[in-house]
């Protein structure tokens, strides 16, 4: 009797201690929350951090930090060999039609007409712009300017690569409009069009801005001072500046220095940004 009793009891304690089955089809009870909280920076257990990241030599920041004299020299010298290179073709696109006529130590090759002067003319104006973006870029990034920050985190290979197609198509259409006889005005006005759209685009800092002005001015007075001292070129179509012997220059030439300022930043941001 006892053992029946005993036999009973433990029965009963087992059947207690087993869950009840829930009814078919009712809701099942949800799951506590977790306690355990992520890690520092939401990454994953194992994930690597940012400082990692960076030390790992496979990043680079947006905005670089400051130039070292060996980065420079580096900089300094694409920047001569691309302007005695790719700027003496750019410049073959105005001498092809003769908007420019090289009257001293002409080359002509192929389709290019140029002179034996352009190539290292056109690497010092390289060099000479180059560096007054990374000193204006260097000041103003210091100082938090935003529109710098934001013109070095959209340089790259394919950005600077479109601002010289953007360059090389604009000196072209000048030189269409200037082969079929349109008046200087007209291109004037056309060019200025092209300028304003190349520099938003393509830059839209302030020190961009007042680089293209200086560029726009200067460019064109020491191309006078040349033509008038060392009788190295001439435009035959010269509207501006014609009482000066030997000298004059149309008076759309210095919007193709404006619109060639944006490729030479995006060429020295995207050098200082990777070097």
């Amino acid at each position: 009797m006892q053992a029946a009793l005993a036999a009973h009891t433990l029965l009963g304690t087992g059947l207690r201690a087993l869950p009840a089955r829930p009814a078919r089809g009712a809701p099942l009870a949800p799951r506590a929350a977790s306690t355990r909280l992520p890690s520092a920076g939401g990454r994953g257990p194992g994930a690597p951090s940012a400082a990692a990241s960076s030390s790992s030599g496979g990043y680079k920041p947006e905005v670089p930090s400051e130039t070292t004299p060996g980065d420079l020299f580096s900089i300094i010298t694409t920047l001569g060999l691309t302007g005695g290179s790719v700027g003496t073709y750019l410049d073959g696109i105005h001498s092809r039609v003769q908007v420019l006529v090289y009257d001293k130590l002409a080359l002509i090759h192929g389709g290019l007409h140029t002179s034996a002067i352009v190539p290292p003319l056109l690497a010092a104006f390289y060099i000479v712009l180059g560096g007054l973006y990374i000193k204006a870029d260097g000041w103003l990034l210091e100082r938090g300017d935003q529109s710098t920050e934001a013109a070095y985190r959209r340089c790259n290979l394919g950005t600077m690569c479109l601002s010289f197609g953007a360059l090389a198509a604009s000196l072209a259409l000048s030189s269409v409009l200037y082969a079929n006889d349109v008046p200087a005005d007209q291109i004037s006005l056309v060019l200025a069009g092209c300028a304003a759209a190349n520099y938003l685009v393509f830059d839209s800092t302030k020190q961009g801005l007042a680089l293209a002005l200086l560029c726009a001015v200067a460019c064109p007075a020491s191309e006078l001072m040349l033509m008038h001292i060392g009788q190295l070129w001439h435009y035959p179509e010269a509207t501006l500046f014609t009482e000066i012997p030997h000298s004059g220059i149309p008076s759309w030439v210095p919007w193709c220095y404006f619109i060639y300022t944006s490729a030479v930043a995006q060429l020295t941001r995207y050098l200082k940004k990777t070097s």
